[in-house]
């Protein structure tokens, strides 16, 4: 493989599973009903408790950085309409969210790296790889890991 060369998500959830952002997505869902209640907690507050149920429940076995999850925690939350961000200094992580075909054009026509499109929406570069997957836009070669490569080609083969 080259280093440019697409990657389809099937092939990676297959070698290692779906991307470490979506490793939040059930305490989320767990926890929405209570989170959505008539009284609930403050943005703050939902994720915080989202997030430390991840952290406490994962321990050492989680694979998303601290503030990686943070980011993800947020939007899933906003995108649930659990939270509201509209009208926050920064503002809503939706609205920061490329459509699908701006992802690609960025990611893969323009050669923009994670980081950078992280920068450039002001996020953590965890959630812009989490975007990708939702989309299903294809990561490359070069983002993954070299023990990930080798378990996507053993997929291949077999």
């Amino acid at each position: 493989m080259a280093d440019m060369d697409p990657v389809p998500w099937d092939e990676v959830e297959a070698a290692t599973g779906p991307p470490a952002a979506a490793e939040v997505e059930p305490y989320v869902e767990e926890l929405k009903d209570e989170l959505a209640d008539p009284d609930p907690p403050d943005d703050y507050e939902a994720v915080k408790m989202v997030y430390d149920a991840w952290k406490t429940d994962l321990g050492e076995e989680r694979s998303l950085s601290d503030q990686g999850a943070a980011y993800v925690v947020t939007y899933l939350l906003e995108r649930e309409r659990i939270i509201d961000l509209r009208g926050r200094r920064q503002g809503t992580l939706l609205k920061r969210r490329p459509d699908p075909d701006e992802l690609r054009e960025r990611f893969w026509d323009d050669e923009q790296t994670l980081w950078w499109m992280a920068v450039e929406s002001g996020v953590h570069y965890a959630l812009v790889t989490y975007w990708l997957w939702e989309a299903n836009v294809p990561l490359a070669e070069r983002n993954l890991s070299d023990e990930t490569l080798a378990r996507v080609e053993t997929g291949r083969e077999e």
